[in-house]
């Protein structure tokens, strides 16, 4: 949807909800935001103008449900280049420890986590590719008003780095995920071209 891809929702640990607690859910859903996550994007919309509305109870009752569902592990593991990989590594350093910190642990209610993230780590990499090259605004809620920005580094970045980042991101810190081209990051970035402005 709008070249963003939902991440799967199963008890995976690596790419799905395995590793979340109800509690890691009810917090996303009613804020936006949790230690492990920040929602951006369409998923951004349905937490500012849908689930923030929601009762605790029905949260609860929405948690339960999610975490009931067996593992689904796609197939999206692969081998990255050792080259890419070190030159991903460099620009990580340079455009995204700052706030991401070097060991991708993020700030705590600042700036989340690329940890063992399902984002990251999602058979495609669709949403992480959108937010480096065009930025993005968290979800602002009621219980969370400050709608965080992420930056656009497209501008900045080529393709061929864009990738790199992103498949070293997908490769560090117990992230295990496929390697990204630079093919992909340019129809991307083809396709958002027409957008102005961080979603």
């Amino acid at each position: 949807m709008q070249n963003w891809f939902a991440p799967n929702l199963t008890g995976d640990k690596r790419t799905g909800l395995g590793s979340w607690s109800e509690e890691d859910i009810v917090a996303f859903l009613k804020t936006g935001h949790n230690a492990r996550t920040t929602a951006y994007g369409p998923m951004g919309a349905v937490i500012k103008d849908s689930t923030s509305k929601l009762t605790d109870q029905d949260l609860q009752t929405i948690a339960t449900f999610l975490k009931s569902w067996p593992a689904f592990t796609p197939n999206s593991a692969g081998n990255a280049d050792q080259k890419m990989l070190s030159a991903g590594k460099a620009i990580y350093g340079d455009d995204c420890a700052a706030c991401h910190q070097l060991g991708g642990e993020g700030v705590e209610g600042a700036f989340p986590s690329l940890r063992v993230d399902a984002v990251v780590q999602s058979e495609q990499p669709l949403s992480m590719l959108r937010l480096i090259l065009n930025g993005g605004h968290a979800a602002a809620t009621p219980k969370n008003p400050n709608d965080k920005t992420m930056p656009s580094f497209g501008w900045k970045l080529s393709d061929d780095q864009i990738a790199a980042l992103a498949t070293y991101v997908r490769n560090a810190w117990g992230n295990q995920a496929a390697p990204v081209t630079a093919e992909t990051v340019r129809k991307l970035r083809s396709s958002t071209d027409s957008v102005t402005g961080a979603y």
